[in-house]
């Protein structure tokens, strides 16, 4: 990491070569105050109408009195760029023209150029204003501005998602790019792509309604395309979402975040769907927070991206089949994330256009607001899967959640259990302590199967019991070490290792040891 590598020297450098007066005013427009030692003007992090967002140039630092948010330059980049600290150094470094050290750069191994950087997003803007340019100058009655029509989208937001559109022509980027960039270069972004079958290259997102793929920075660094119903493109996917490549990783990008950003720093809520279109009807419908997965499930980098934004996420999910199994497969994730995130499903056959459209803005309000903790929804489809007014109904459920809590381990010991715990007692009318022992026990186990599965390669059933009294010795004493590390001095001191008989527990011993 940058931040362990960098000496304070070094940071220093960076700190003395930003006039942190210019940086905040790319963002923020600031007035010298009436004794001309500091800047003023209106707050980029709440809804501020009298200006109390002050930039002091002799200290380095900036600080808004009502919310209290306040740093230096490193601090402003980060909150700004939602980037994480060593990328705020990186930026910084490369603004004021400063080298960064050899041992940084062979730490975070190998990097994309600046200069490639710079060209890759040069092809990708090139791109989007080619599609978005095509697809206004298209004639009313063609095939993308009916379906356009059928989606009910108007102009103002094709233009604020800068929509485009690919002809049914699989040289069209090939053709338009001759003497500007090479084909190296259009293939680095994926614009085209080798043929299957014979020699020669096609392009990528043919016959599609295309969406930009905009970073937190403004820039676009992939695409999302929509095979236009009626279209003469023979292709087996619907939507075809660009490869990853060195400008754009799935896991830390979210569509619709560049439109979302002001909204969700507002009104500290992000509203995360499933799909482009889903997106762009919930922000045309006045959503103005909402953004979009890129055709995976939201992962923990995403949650950490939108922390630093807001401190609630509502998850829309399908309410199909499918839909309601991403929501249970995510919820152990969003767990361990110290975040207040929420599910909300929708009614089966019905996505967030089609709920807006049929239900109205109020109803959909009245969806979101009223969407569960994450914990609470499992505990809600648990119940809703068994008859909680017999003893074996209670059981299950107190069997399916314990399993569920011991394997979430990001809550351990924390306020986020407590609540769980106490809900679960509520449901099932049974004791805390109860539960609480059976938590502990469920952990315990799974810690040790985990440091067991680990040292000793084989399939899992050669150790699924123990096989002597000795081995179940031995398995309590790694146990206690394990779940009651306070103990291990003492254990130390009366047994070693020659004194177990298994070999697979002997190396575990000395590993704790």
């Amino acid at each position: 990491m940058v931040a362990g590598l960098l000496g304070d020297d070094f940071k220093e450098r960076i700190r003395e070569a930003t006039n942190l007066v210019d940086l905040v005013s790319e963002t923020v427009a600031l007035t010298p105050t009436r004794n001309g030692t500091d800047y003023v003007g209106l707050c980029p992090f709440h809804e501020d109408r009298n200006p109390s967002f002050h930039v002091y140039p002799d200290r380095q630092s900036y600080r808004c009195w009502p919310c209290q948010k306040g740093g230096d330059c490193f601090s402003w980049v980060m909150e700004i760029e939602g980037v994480e600290f060593p990328e705020a150094i990186r930026m910084l470094a490369n603004r004021a023209g400063i080298e960064l050290p050899e041992q940084e750069k062979r730490a975070a191994g190998p990097r994309i150029t600046r200069e490639d950087r710079a060209t890759a997003i040069e092809v990708l803007e090139w791109a989007t204003k080619l599609m978005h340019q095509t697809l206004l100058a298209s004639p009313e009655d063609s095939l993308i501005k009916r379906y356009i029509q059928e989606r009910n989208l108007t102009e103002e937001t094709i233009r604020q998602f800068q929509l485009g559109y690919h002809p049914e022509n699989y040289n069209w980027f090939s053709d338009r790019a001759k003497g500007l960039f090479s084909e190296r270069q259009l293939k680095n972004v994926a614009l085209i792509t080798d043929r299957s079958r014979g020699p020669g290259v096609r392009d990528n997102y043919v016959g599609r309604l295309v969406f930009p793929i905009i970073n937190e920075r403004g820039q676009t660094v992939s695409f999302g395309g929509r095979l236009l119903p009626g279209s003469n493109i023979e292709s087996p996917a619907k939507y075809w979402n660009g490869p990853e490549t060195p400008v754009f990783v799935k896991r830390k990008t979210l569509y619709g975040f560049d439109q979302a950003r002001s909204s969700v720093r507002e009104q500290r809520t992000a509203i995360v769907t499933e799909g482009y279109m889903d997106c762009i009807a919930c922000h045309q419908a006045g959503f103005s927070s909402a953004v979009a997965t890129l055709g995976t499930a939201l992962a923990v980098d995403h949650v950490k991206f939108l922390r630093r934004f807001c401190d609630q996420v509502v998850v829309l999910y399908d309410g199909d089949a499918p839909g309601q199994q991403a929501a249970e497969r995510s919820i152990e994730l969003f767990l361990a994330e110290e975040m207040d995130i929420r599910i909300g499903v929708l009614p089966e056959g019905m996505d967030p256009a089609d709920y807006l459209e049929e239900k109205g803005n109020d109803a959909f309000d009245a969806l979101i607001k009223s969407a569960p903790e994450a914990w609470e929804f499992k505990l809600q489809t648990v119940i809703s899967r068994v008859d909680r007014g017999t003893v074996a109904g209670r059981q299950q459920i107190l069997d399916n959640l314990i399993e569920f809590l011991a394997g979430a381990t990001g809550i351990q010991g924390t306020v986020r259990e407590d609540l769980v715990i106490k809900a679960v007692c509520q449901k099932t009318q049974l004791d805390e302590t109860i539960i609480r022992r059976q938590l502990h026990d469920a952990r315990r186990q799974n810690t040790t199967r985990r440091f067991i599965r680990k040292d000793r390669p084989g399939p899992p059933a050669s150790i699924a019991e123990p096989s002597s009294a000795a081995d179940r010795a031995e398995r309590e004493v790694l146990e206690i070490i394990l779940t009651l590390p306070e103990y291990t001095n003492y254990i130390r001191h009366q047994i070693g290792g020659d004194d177990f008989q298994m070999p697979q527990h002997r190396r575990l011993l000395e590993l704790c040891f």
